[in-house]
């Protein structure tokens, strides 16, 4: 790796680092991991589709078991309601 690409991912690491320090900060019990899998799932409705535990789990390339996992807690906490499937 050349000196100008590390010095432009370090730049990139301290512009995100002062960008997440001027964000607000998260209510209580919301987990970083909670906004991303809303938007991933916001995302997946607009294209018309019926978000399964597995959809999040491709989208966001992360293993179904902890994914399952997150979506329960965020189930168990409001944010998020999970309906039988139809299949």
């Amino acid at each position: 790796m050349t000196n100008e690409k590390v010095k432009r991912m370090l730049d990139a690491c301290y512009q995100a680092k002062r960008i997440r320090e001027l964000l607000p900060p998260l209510p209580q019990g919301v987990m970083p991991s909670y906004i991303q899998y809303m938007d991933t799932i916001q995302k997946l409705e607009k294209q018309g589709i019926q978000v399964k535990v597995s959809d999040v789990s491709d989208a966001l390339s992360l293993p179904r078991p902890g994914v399952t996992r997150t979506v329960k807690d965020m189930e168990t906490k409001g944010y998020v309601k999970k309906f039988a499937s139809a299949e």
